[in-house]
């Protein structure tokens, strides 16, 4: 088991719960923030909700490294969202007029949907260390997972992956879900992405 002698306190599944928790309300923000973009307070409550969830583990297990760690990687998620957020909000603030295109969209629409949640998170993807990408490589059997990810933090967009790749939207958020678990598993393991 991951982790086995590290934490003690803390067994593989109550980590594996901790994870999944804060993973499902990471999502939430995505469907909200379409919504709620005005509204960055309204918007950072799941953030919050996940500290607070890891917060209350922390202090009933006495855990030490793993918790305090992801303790500090999620608030410093939130106080970098809120720069973000607020940032953009800004250039949606100075939008003149609304602009309706033949399918229905508008250009609202368009600005709010590039600046949500998964847009950020694809945003600050770039930041990871070529080490990181390097051992994610060496993880991985899959060329087409490898070269997939190697094309999104050199900033290629979906479309262009996947017709390059000739891989399905499908397919594409599977190798980018699977490379989101390879980075959790490296923060569980309190190394540096």
């Amino acid at each position: 088991m991951i982790l086995k002698d590290k934490f003690e306190f803390l067994t593989h599944e109550e980590l594996l719960t901790v994870t999944e928790r804060t993973e499902n309300i990471m999502l939430k923000i995505h469907r909200k923030s379409k919504l709620n973009l005005f509204e960055p307070s309204e918007e950072l409550t799941p953030f919050y909700e996940a500290v607070n969830e890891i917060a209350r583990v922390y202090d009933e297990k006495k855990c030490d490294n793993f918790l305090a760690f992801y303790y500090l990687r999620l608030r410093q998620r939130i106080l970098d969202y809120m720069r973000w957020i607020t940032r953009k909000n800004r250039d949606l603030f100075k939008m003149e007029s609304i602009v309706q295109y033949e399918n229905g969209q508008t250009n609202y629409d368009k600005m709010v949907d590039k600046y949500s949640y998964e847009s950020f998170v694809e945003q600050n993807l770039n930041h990871i260390s070529r080490t990181t990408f390097l051992a994610f490589c060496k993880s991985s059997k899959n060329y087409k997972d490898i070269i997939t990810i190697n094309l999104v933090l050199n900033g290629y967009n979906i479309r262009k992956t996947c017709l390059m790749l000739d891989i399905t939207r499908r397919e594409y958020d599977k190798i980018i879900t699977n490379f989101k678990k390879f980075l959790i598993n490296l923060l569980i393991e309190d190394k540096n992405i």
